[in-house]
């Protein structure tokens, strides 16, 4: 099924997006986010109207046993996830900046692919200090071996 502005424009006729989201939330997007929340709302109504998804907005037992016998399964793509918290410097004594020593890397062992392609980051501020979480997504087959001693 494919939604036109009329089909959502039809959907919200006498609803405003603040009757079902908080204002506060709201006020932090865009134009253009507010219009693709409506199309979002517009879809799952849709859908649960077509049965496909459950009073939570989860996808029926019958959904999941449709889309498991024609949908084959796939591996997850190869990723190093390094999670948790770290010092500046290591036991050994080395001291640095890690997230550029990683795009370093990254930059020498893949010159054609884009670093936001290889690398996602993110950093945010809790109570003990700066948690950072750092995704390498990793072409298929390659099994991240470096021969840099400042890596191991």
């Amino acid at each position: 099924k494919i939604f036109k502005d009329d089909d959502v424009s039809q959907q919200w006729r006498g609803v405003k997006l603040d009757d079902v989201e908080p204002r506060d939330r709201l006020q932090h997007l865009s134009r253009l986010d507010r219009g693709k929340l409506r199309a979002f709302y517009t879809v799952a109504v849709w859908l649960r109207e077509q049965k496909c998804l459950t009073e939570q907005n989860l996808p029926s037992p019958l959904q999941l046993r449709l889309t498991k016998s024609v949908c084959p399964l796939t591996a997850r793509p190869a990723a190093l996830r390094i999670n948790g918290k770290f010092e500046r410097t290591t036991q050994g004594g080395m001291a640095g900046d890690f997230k550029t020593k990683l795009q370093q890397l990254l930059q020498q062992r893949f010159p054609r692919r884009a670093m936001n392609e290889l690398l996602n980051y993110k950093a945010k501020m809790e109570d003990a200090g700066w948690v950072a979480r750092v995704v390498v997504h990793l072409p298929d087959g390659d099994l991240c071996q470096s021969s840099d001693m400042g890596l191991k």
